[in-house]
């Protein structure tokens, strides 16, 4: 019992401060103890996000893809026209020539994943000014 007295005597009065340890308590709870931890649901989001653009962007094609399909039910010239860009068909007597471009350079956009690493960046940061202000908080009190 005395070495237990004496280890919580060597422990600064600041981390026995009742304010410093709910905090300690409640951001350990949040990052790692509760069901939906911080950075799971901004990763949530953000599929949430990617799906929603791309049900968008299928909408639109489908929009537009049914548009194309009424234009070739019902115009002929728009058919024969579509049959020859797609399908390379010609006419009797007609040389097709085909003009190929030269593939260009997509540059890959790298979406790193580092929500974890910023969600804890983020509770470091939160931590350090909850200790500052608990420092600044004691110094005041004692003037």
């Amino acid at each position: 019992m005395y070495k237990l007295k004496e280890f919580y005597n060597k422990i600064p009065p600041f981390f026995k401060n009742k304010y410093f340890v709910t905090s300690i308590i409640f951001l350990i709870w949040i990052n790692f103890l509760n069901d939906d931890p911080p950075y799971e649901l901004i990763q949530n989001l953000k599929e949430k996000k990617n799906i929603e653009k791309k049900i968008q962007l299928t909408e639109k094609k489908n929009n537009n893809l049914k548009a194309k399909l009424n234009e070739l039910d019902t115009n002929i010239e728009a058919l024969e026209k579509y049959a020859r860009e797609n399908f390379q068909m010609t006419k009797e007597g007609e040389t097709l020539i085909i003009i190929k471009e030269k593939p260009q350079d997509k540059k890959h956009n790298k979406n790193s994943n580092n929500s974890v690493i910023k969600i804890f960046i983020i509770s470091a940061v939160l931590l350090i000014l909850i200790i500052v202000l608990m420092f600044l908080i004691k110094k005041y009190k004692r003037k």
